[in-house]
This record gives structure tokens, C-alpha cells and sequence, in this order.
């Protein structure tokens, strides 16, 4: 079987869809090479209701970068494990969200972790969790409500009744 060889460039540089379907092709190697090996118990990841998305929205609607994260991880991944969860990679979450740099990108999940646990009332409660490889993980029932959510609010805005910037005065 032919095979390819990509550096780290190209691939940042394929489309979306071309990451993801890279991500997916890895991410089922790995698994492959690792059905046999013992693996440490991963977090409980909260399978967050349309009601609970509003509710922790709610809580950080006046932190834009906040914001910007919270709707990544609505964001289309591959799904992995038996819990249906979704891996997103912390470096396109940085990308899409304009964030500088990947501890920006945790301090955001941590502050969003923070708002479901007390939306919850669960200090325990976690909306998603990173591992040492960079990638985030989000239940899929939770990432299905941010989407949800995000398309609600979009229908709701008719961009014909959004007034065009003053021009600045000379």
C-alpha cells in the first residue's frame, strides 16, 4: 500500500476538512495500536442540555474570547472512545477563536468548566477536558446543544438590521 509523507506546514495549510479527515485516520491508528493496553480512567464529560449551553452562555456572555471558545466546542470533530466524544485540537481552537496562545485557550476552557459547575451546582462537573497531546474533549450530546445554540442565536439576527459603523469624523 502507497504511502505519503506531510510536513507539520502542509498540513496546516490543507483545508478543513482535510485536518479533520487526518485527525480521524490517526486518531483510529492510535486507537488500533492501543486496544491492548491498560488506560487510565478518563473524566466524566457532562452531557450538557440546550438549557444548561444558554445557562453557562449567560454567565459568560461579557468575556469575548470566553465566548469564542464556549462555540468551538460546538465545532464539528472526529468522535472518539465508546462516549461519543468529540476531539477538537487546542491549536484550531486558538486559530478560529484569534487567541495568542494555547494557554489562552485553557484559561478560557477553565472559566467555562467554571460557569457549568455552577450552572450544575457539581463542583465536579466538566464540560471538557484536555489531554497531553493537545486535544480538547467534549461529549457529543453537549457539543450537539452549543451548535444548537449557536444556530438559534444566528436565526435570530437578521444582519439587514444591523447599521453599518459611523464613519469617523475628519
Amino acid at each position: 500500500m502507497p504511502s505519503i509523507t506531510l510536513s507539520a506546514e502542509e498540513i496546516h495549510a490543507a483545508p478543513p476538512e482535510v485536518r479533520t479527515w487526518i485527525e480521524q485516520r490517526v486518531a483510529a491508528m492510535f486507537r488500533a495500536v492501543g486496544r491492548d493496553r491498560a488506560h487510565p480512567e478518563a473524566p466524566s464529560l457532562a452531557s450538557c442540555t440546550m438549557a444548561e449551553a444558554r445557562g453557562i452562555l449567560a454567565q459568560i456572555q461579557a468575556l469575548i474570547p470566553v465566548v469564542g471558545i464556549f462555540f468551538e466546542l460546538g465545532r464539528e470533530g472526529p468522535v472518539v472512545g465508546p462516549e461519543n466524544l468529540r476531539a477538537l485540537t487546542l491549536a484550531e481552537m486558538q486559530t478560529h477563536a484569534h487567541l495568542h496562545s494555547p494557554d489562552q485557550v485553557m484559561e478560557c476552557l477553565n472559566v467555562i468548566n467554571q460557569a457549568l459547575q455552577r450552572v450544575r451546582d457539581d463542583a465536579t462537573a466538566m464540560i471538557c477536558a484536555v489531554d497531553q497531546g493537545g486535544h480538547c474533549y467534549v461529549n457529543g450530546a453537549t457539543s450537539r446543544a452549543i451548535l444548537s445554540l449557536w444556530h438559534e442565536i444566528v436565526a435570530s439576527h437578521d444582519p439587514r438590521e444591523v447599521a453599518p459603523p459611523e464613519p469617523p469624523r475628519a
